[in-house]
């Protein structure tokens, strides 16, 4: 029995694993905030505070005996894990992608060859407003002579050539002479920028559009960046999984309910701490000769208890041993027991007792909330880190296109300066701002690397590993914008084309060249829609109605080169030179007819086989006449004029021919759908109005502005006042510091205790035969009384203070709630507005980029390259405020709900309405019944005072 007993004082003296510890203090503390917060507005969804295997801050070692991590340095030890599926940004794509003024997508004009493969488009930098300029620049009026425009024309083409010698390339063979095709960057000023850099900028499809064009081929492997692309949902799990800060919070919660089972205890029945155990002494005596030999062995056991009434238990079993050897009476053995039991009861200052687990209660609710709110606080973080990124690369694309845009001027200038049509400081201004152009797009790409740099430190990944963003969400907002601006253009474009249909006089040309540019702007906004299905019939008629008005603007052409020839045959003095010019330029215009006529009979399926006549027809009256004019030129180099007459002899059978050509082709398009073709402004004036109102139809639809917030302003306060869970915890802060003002008020009383004690010992040397012959009863009544209570006093003061302070502080932060929701609603009316403000000054600086830079071509006076370079950069500019409107909405949105505690963030850690335009903020007028009593609840098993429960009602 002996062995057993020490075998079992052994284990006991040993105690648990540490393995059993750790499990039983998770056990235990999960398990009461489970009891604290469950079904709370604040409860935590899979709470833990292990590591995920997957995290970075995961340890691989026993929990219980964890190794000190390699004490050397090392990079690239974490690798990115696999994440969950993820949900696409086009899932949630707002009404902006899907609705009227929907986004284009980069492959918009295969889309709308796809659907109507005669209709004209421009090449996709004339599409794309990020390029050089909104689509097909407008021809400019007539106001000077026929003849001067036409050598102007005939200026600007010969620039195009020179343009494209100038950038090593051969100039397209199917470039018609009103329409500039793009040239490719030359090579130079790709190799000019780094490589790293340019990896950057080659993630954006159009920047790889343009490089494909350079150099007929894909980037080379080396260029091609491939890291890890990251979305939103992305960044959020691996923030989850290794946030340092994250992971803070959550132990600050899980500290708080580790405390609280701490306090809990104390109302158990439990052993005392260090009450519990026994000593062994042995002492050797020698007086005068003789030795005595004693061992001490004595024991104790305690338990203790505090009772829900404010009073403490306490009982103690007592053992002593004494064993004497070699004394006078030779061995001898004196043991006796006690044990012992003692009551106390605080009378007057109870709740002082119970202050510590009223807290120690509190405090984990409070730390709770904390700790949702941290978890949307989190995710707003994140989503603005993310977005300032998507920004980051939009701007990256706005000055990549201002570079190209740059380039391309420069390698005109050049072109025109070895003309002789261009001066050099042009020329040295345009470079410049070319170079001023790298520089910022290089500083953003460095500024790119910095802030991917900073959201790895803010998720917790290592610096040096690489990561990349997925760029589908910015094709979503870049497509936005540009369909808004989009939008814009066609509706400055129609009223343009409303104030001249609106003259008691309007002007032919003015009207037709209008009327022409709004047709394909009012494509391009079809092609934007992105549903090709639907829209097929509309692009359709449009380039039908296109095509006429470029043949009623063709044959206006005719009449006015033929009104200046005739004017020029009736004076009777003209040179034959002057002839043969107004000749030649008349039957350019008629050759044009000819070309218009012959793209409206395609598009009404004339008869192929004498479409095709026509047409061999055209292109050979047009080789003839550059033939004929090749004619003239040598003869003037050689001073030949006796060759001039004979010209006008060929140039006039030559107009002849062309005559004949529009009438055979005229009789085509009668054939065609029994298409009348008419000279008749009054035909004009009706397709005119066509367009119009196929234009008003257009703008009628929803708008691709933002999408506006739709609360009341005081709702939006109230509702935040409800809901806010910091807001919840700084009332019952203010319950706190009202208690505290109770329980210094006790301390200004007398101190009354209650304590009974009895003591029961054991027999001589019969340790568990106890018996009340050997007991003592002790009942016992203290009283202290407040004779001098100078300190309790100016404690109870000071808590009257706090506790005043407190409801300041309550009252400002409520003030500063609502003054956040305020402003959050301010914010967001401001951004929507400059939205539209800064959409319709990119759809003006579109304008003013083509405008400048066709007059710049054309060598209007008083336009100079300044003149450009200041359009091109208030284009810059301009984009870049429609994305900085854009994104800074979509942030303002997400603070905005964030404000109001009505974003709610999943198990993931992800806010699921984020992308959902059309989520509107519910009103809320009073606090959830969830939330429990608006101070916060007191425990309630605690024989609290009434004074105390009358703060809390349940």
């Amino acid at each position: 029995m002996w062995v057993r007993f020490i075998a079992l004082l052994l284990l006991t003296a040993a105690g648990c694993s540490r393995a059993h510890y750790r499990r039983d203090a998770d056990a235990e503390t999960y398990a009461l905030l489970q009891q604290k917060i469950a079904q709370t507005p604040w409860a935590p969804p899979g709470f833990t505070i292990e590591h995920d295997p997957r995290s970075r801050l995961f340890l691989p070692t026993n929990p219980d005996w964890p190794r000190l991590p390699p004490p050397g340095p090392a990079l690239y030890n974490y690798e990115l894990p696999d994440l969950p599926a993820r949900t696409s940004p086009a899932a949630h794509t707002s009404p902006q992608a899907s609705g009227p003024e929907a986004i284009p997508a980069p492959g918009a004009k295969a889309k709308a060859e796809a659907a109507d493969p005669d209709i004209e488009l421009p090449p996709p930098e004339l599409i794309d407003p990020e390029a050089t300029g909104p689509t097909a620049p407008e021809p400019l009026p007539r106001d000077g002579p026929a003849g001067e425009m036409r050598s102007s024309r005939r200026g600007g083409e010969q620039i195009r050539q020179a343009s494209y010698q100038a950038a090593d390339q051969e100039l397209p063979e199917d470039a018609s002479a009103g329409e500039l095709p793009v040239a490719a960057i030359p090579r130079r000023h790709w190799e000019a920028i780094e490589p790293a850099y340019l990896s950057r900028m080659l993630e954006l499809e159009r920047v790889r559009e343009e490089y494909v064009r350079s150099y007929q081929a894909p980037p080379d492997e080396a260029l091609v960046d491939r890291d890890r692309r990251l979305s939103l949902e992305d960044i959020v799990a691996l923030a989850l999984l290794n946030s340092r800060e994250y992971q803070a919070q959550k132990e600050v919660l899980y500290r708080s309910a580790l405390a609280l089972s701490l306090e809990r205890f104390d109302y158990a029945l439990k052993f005392s701490p260090l009450g519990g155990g026994a000593d062994l002494g042995y002492d050797h005596v020698r007086s005068g000769g003789p030795t005595t030999g004693t061992l001490a062995v004595p024991s104790s056991t305690q338990v203790d208890r505090v009772l829900a009434g404010g009073g403490t238990l306490l009982g103690r079993f007592a053992n002593d041993v004494l064993l004497t050897f070699n004394g006078p009476q030779g061995f001898t053995s004196d043991i006796s027991s006690e044990m012992f039991f003692n009551f106390s009861q605080a009378v007057l200052q109870r709740d002082v007792l119970f202050e510590p687990l009223t807290q120690a209660e509190r405090s984990v609710v409070y730390a709770a909330r904390d700790y949702a709110r941290y978890r949307k606080t989190f995710f707003f973080q994140l989503a603005s880190d993310y977005y300032a990124l998507i920004r980051v690369y939009r701007q990256i694309e706005i000055e990549s296109q201002n570079y190209f845009s740059l380039v391309r001027a420069l390698s005109q200038a050049e072109a025109e300066f070895e003309a002789g049509l261009r001066s050099r400081i042009q020329v040295e201004q345009i470079e410049q701002s070319m170079l001023l152009g790298r520089s910022r797009l290089i500083a953003t790409c460095v500024g790119l690397e910095r802030s991917l740099d900073r959201l790895k430190l803010v998720i917790g990944l290592p610096p040096e590993l690489g990561v990349n963003l997925d760029l589908d969400e910015l094709t979503d907002l870049t497509q936005g914008d540009e369909a808004a601006v989009s939008g814009e253009l066609v509706r400055r474009t129609r009223d343009r084309l409303a104030a001249e249909r609106a003259k008691a006089a309007p002007r032919p040309l003015e009207l037709l060249n209008a009327a022409v540019v709004l047709t394909q702007r009012m494509a391009e906004r079809i092609l934007m829609d992105g549903r090709l299905e639907d829209a097929g019939a509309d692009l359709d008629e449009l380039a039908l109605l296109r095509r006429r008005l470029q043949l009623d603007e063709a044959r206006l052409n005719v009449q006015t080169d033929r009104q200046v020839l005739e004017n020029e045959l009736a004076g009777g003095l003209a040179p034959p030179l002057r002839l043969f010019q107004r000749s030649m330029d008349l039957a350019g215009s008629l050759a044009q007819v000819a070309v218009r006529q012959v793209e409206l009979a395609r598009a009404l399926e004339a008869a192929a086989d004498e479409l095709a006549v026509i047409d061999e027809q055209t292109r050979q009256l047009q080789s003839d006449a550059a033939e004929l004019r090749r004619k003239l030129a040598d003869a003037l180099a050689q001073a030949r004029l006796d060759e001039v007459p004979q010209l006008l002899v060929e140039a006039r059978a030559l107009l002849a021919r062309a005559e004949q050509l529009v009438a055979e082709a005229d009789e085509l398009l009668r054939s065609a759908n029994g298409e009348q073709p008419t000279d008749g402004f009054e035909n004009t004036l009706a397709q005119v109005d066509q367009l119009l109102a196929a234009a008003e139809q257009m703008l009628s639809q929803p708008s691709a502005g933002l999408v506006p917030v739709e609360i009341d302003v005081d709702d939006a306060m109230l509702t935040a006042l409800s809901g806010r869970l910091d807001l919840m915890n700084e009332r019952g802060a203010v319950a706190d510091d009202r208690r505290a003002v109770k329980l210094a008020a006790d301390e200004l009383r007398s101190i009354l205790n209650l304590s009974a004690t009895q003591v029961i010992n054991s027999r001589h040397n019969r340790p568990f035969d106890f018996n009340f012959e050997n007991s003592r009863t002790q009942v016992g009544l203290s009283l202290d009384l407040p004779l001098n209570r100078k300190a309790q006093r100016n404690l109870y003061r000071r808590t009257l203070i706090d506790y005043h302070v407190a409801l300041r502080r309550l009252v400002q932060v409520e003030d500063t709630i609502k003054l956040g929701v305020r402003d959050d609603l301010r914010d967001l009316a401001l951004a929507r507005a400059q939205y539209l403000i800064s959409v319709a000054s990119a759809a003006l600086a579109a304008e003013r980029v083509a405008s400048t830079q066709l007059e710049l071509a054309l060598g209007f006076p008083g336009v100079a390259a300044r003149d450009f370079l200041e359009a091109q950069d208030a284009f810059r500019v301009a984009l870049g405020s429609v994305a900085d409107n854009h994104i800074g909405y979509t942030v303002n949105r997400t603070r905005f709900f964030l404000n109001l505690e009505l974003l709610e963030v999943d198990a993931d850690g992800f806010w699921r309405q984020l992308r959902d335009e059309q989520f509107q903020p519910e009103p809320q007028y009073q606090l959830s019944p969830r939330a429990g009593p608006a101070y916060g609840n007191l425990p309630r098993r605690l024989k609290l005072s009434p004074e105390l429960r009358g703060l809390h009602p349940h």
